[in-house]
């Protein structure tokens, strides 16, 4: 065994390592134990692992500090460890979290939940406008289109924008509806609005910004369910007449098949098929039209039949094309979008109206001045309601219409549409013997 020496004078004198000494013959003695007393060796380790399994997982006694705060002494790494905390309270729940999951985990929940605060308290001093700029980055499995509308929300709200979030009361939110109103917004505007507000809201609570949700009990303004406008046959006649004439097959077939916009103008080529004069709906354009996406829901997956004229226009527009080419094109052969149509639709609906100031160039003037004036104020939606109501006053069961038009349930068409069931009053007053 290795000695250290020392230097005295010019002689070098060995001194005996004690520590090295005490190992070798702890270990000797050891050996020894293990040799003549196994059993006596395993009990030892047996005790030695319970208590610090015991001390690890045991609740500690709370003591109160003089200064007020509490301290919870835990037995970690063969020693005592202290914790000390602001209140009763959070003492209690750690002790309570050391006997469901054990020191070890319980302090790196402690540490975690310090984190956490002290990220949320830097988060609190950031106002409402600024929140909702990164609550809008931030989000996930959502398109742009709503991404950039809780940005415009967060950008309209004014001086209410410069609160701060830990600061939001219900009165501030109120505030806010009373500003959107005041801009001139329709009440389904400012529930669009309130409901992303709320959602970051939302957001906040949960994360602790703020100490209760300030959107709750909060009264929005009516939304009135606006008239159905629908075409009678002889009245779409017209209106595709005055149609431009490029647009008026699209304008036609969207009358005849109660098609969302976003899928006709995704049809394919391959989604015809002129033999069974039906046509597949199987996807729509999405993320404000900058993708091909599954259609709007499950039911919405469908294959419609459809009328002679409107295979006899599908037929001619598909001649030449691929069948993955696009049916549905504009004068410059680009998809069409919805604003391009739009003026097309307005600037029909206009001359439809009343509007004889700007005659089209395929209408003749004697033909113009002949045409009918008929006030409605349409959509480019209502003619799927135009499609609907057809059927239904065909007397078409309201199931069939439910499929065709690829409504999630049926009770959402019955709550549209149930209303043109005459068919149905009429036989109730008969079977009353009322019937005129």
């Amino acid at each position: 065994m290795r000695n250290s020496e020392v230097e005295y004078g010019r002689k070098r004198i060995p001194i005996p390592n004690y520590s090295l000494l005490l190992t070798h013959y702890s270990l000797k003695t050891y050996s020894l134990l293990i040799t003549h007393y196994p059993l006596l060796i395993k009990l030892l380790i047996l005790i030695k692992v319970c208590y610090d399994y015991t001390m690890r997982n045991t609740t500690r006694k709370i003591e109160t500090l003089p200064t007020g705060s509490f301290r919870v002494r835990v037995y970690r790494d063969e020693q005592y460890r202290s914790r000390t905390f602001k209140t009763l309270a959070e003492a209690e729940h750690f002790n309570q979290q050391i006997n469901q999951i054990g020191v070890d985990a319980a302090i790196a929940d402690l540490h975690a939940k310090k984190a956490l605060n002290k990220r949320n308290k830097r988060k609190r001093q950031i106002t409402l406008c600024d929140y909702m700029l990164v609550h809008a980055n931030e989000l996930a499995n959502v398109n742009d289109e709503y991404r950039r509308f809780i940005r415009t929300v967060a950008r309209s709200l004014g001086v209410a924008g410069d609160i701060q979030v830990c600061d939001i009361e219900t009165d501030n939110i109120k505030s806010i509806i009373s500003l959107f109103e005041k801009a001139g917004n329709s009440p389904k505007t400012v529930q669009n609005k309130y409901m992303a507000i709320a959602s970051v809201i939302r957001k906040a609570h949960n994360l602790g910004l703020v100490q209760s949700n300030p959107c709750y009990g909060i009264r929005l303004p009516k939304v009135r369910q606006k008239q159905m406008q629908t075409l009678e046959p002889d009245e779409i006649k017209v209106f595709i007449e005055i149609m431009h004439p490029h647009y008026q097959p699209f304008t036609q077939t969207l009358f005849r098949t109660g098609l969302r916009f976003g899928e006709i103008t995704a049809l394919e080529v391959q989604d015809f098929n002129p033999n069974q004069h039906t046509l597949s709906i199987n996807k729509a354009w999405s993320d404000s039209g900058k993708r091909i996406a599954p259609p709007k829901t499950e039911r919405s997956n469908r294959t419609i039949p459809l009328p002679k004229d409107v295979c006899d226009i599908l037929t001619n527009l598909c001649k030449g094309k691929k069948r993955g080419d696009l049916i549905f094109l504009t004068v410059n052969g680009m998809r069409i979008r919805n604003d391009a149509y739009r003026t097309a639709w307005l600037k029909a609906l206009s001359i439809l109206n009343g509007d004889r100031t700007n005659r089209p160039a395929h209408i003749s003037p004697e033909r113009f001045e002949e045409l009918p004036i008929i006030d409605k104020h349409l959509r480019i939606h209502d003619a799927r309601h135009t499609y609907a109501s057809t059927l239904i006053n065909g007397g078409v069961a309201l199931a069939t219409v439910s499929d065709f038009l690829g409504h999630s349930n049926y009770e959402t068409t019955a709550k549209r549409y149930g209303h043109l069931q005459l068919a149905g009053r009429k036989a109730v007053i008969s079977a009353l013997g009322d019937a005129p």
